[in-house]
Formats: structure tokens, sequence, C-alpha cells
């Protein structure tokens, strides 16, 4: 069961419940150890008075002081949603070249080379129609190999791969609902050059 009220803390190998420690409040005091009973301990502590009347002013708190980390976690939800719109923006390109059987990279990494693929290039078409996608390209354009941009062919590759996993996981899911199933390759033969 998934419990976020609970905190384990590693010096005393113990659990607690971190809105009972922080009003310093039955569970504080001992925390939980009994690993035999734990689940009825907790099950027993969660629906207790106790708890919840702890839980009622931690709320009530919460809505009139703020969190203090509140401008914190504005900043991270600001930075997540940053970097998701780039994600689907990626995607989406990665799932174009792959439809169409496309190489992805060229001879270089490198934004406004005619030599970077259709990976690069199909993000600055975009690029110009996209305020979002601009502006991102513009600020990690060719910083080079440790910075966080996911456009570098590393971490195009480990999409890729996640894909290819998740499309060979349906198609074997697929092939076992069914009784019978067919093939089809569609290939030519190599062509001999004769001299």
């Amino acid at each position: 069961m998934n419990r976020q009220w609970l905190v384990y803390l590693e010096e005393c190998a113990k659990l607690f419940c971190y809105v009972c420690k922080l009003f310093k409040r039955q569970l504080c005091q001992s925390g939980f150890d009994d690993w035999v009973h734990t689940s009825k301990r907790l099950a027993k502590h969660e629906n207790s008075m106790e708890r919840k009347n702890a839980l009622c002013t931690l709320s009530i708190r919460a809505s009139t002081l703020k969190r203090i980390d509140q401008e914190i976690v504005l900043q991270h939800n600001k930075e997540v949603e940053y970097w998701r719109n780039v994600l689907k923006r990626v995607i989406e390109g990665i799932k174009f070249i792959s439809i169409r059987g496309l190489p992805f990279f060229g001879d270089d990494e490198k934004l406004n080379s005619d030599r970077n693929g259709n990976f690069l290039g199909i993000l600055e078409l975009i690029s110009k129609f996209d305020p979002f996608l601009e502006n991102h390209l513009s600020q990690f354009r060719n910083k080079g190999p440790g910075n966080i941009n996911y456009i570098s062919s590393l971490t195009v590759r480990q999409i890729i791969d996640q894909m290819a996993s998740k499309v060979l996981n349906h198609i074997v899911t697929e092939i076992k609902k069914v009784k019978y199933f067919g093939l089809i390759v569609d290939s030519t033969p190599d062509i001999e050059l004769i001299c």
C-alpha cells in the first residue's frame, strides 16, 4: 500500500509518520520497527484521531502560511514542464523519421550545418515556426558533450531503443494472443557488379 506520509530513517532503521514527527505526536516518539506487526499498527495509526488532528493542523498551516519552499516547487514544476515540451518535439521528430525509414544522423551534430542529418534538420525546420523550440535550440546550441539538451545522438538513440522495445513488446503480445500468424519479408537480393 502506498503511504506517502511514511518516512524511513536509516540511522535507526525505523518508520515514522512525518506529520506526527513535525508536531511531536505519538508515532514520532518511537517509530515503527516491529516488522511483523507493522501493517496492522500502520493501519491503526493512519485512522487514529491524533494523526488526523496533526494532518488538519498541517493543512491549515500550509494554506495560511504557505510552504517554505514554494518558490522552489514552482521552479521545479516549470523546469519539468519545459523538458516535457522539449521531449514532445524530439519524440515527434523521431517518429517522423522512423516511419519514413530515413537515416537520423549526418556527418556532424552541429546545428545550422548542412551535414547534420535529418533529425537535427527537422528540428531546425520546426523551430522556424515554433518559438519554444527556437528558444531551446538557441539556448543549447552546440554546447558539446555533458550538457543536457535532449537532441544529442546518444539521447536520441536511447529514445529510439525505448520506442523499439515498446513496439517489440506490443508485437510479442499480439502474437501470443492469436493462434496463427504469418510473416512477410520483403527484400531484394544484392546486386553483384561485374567488372
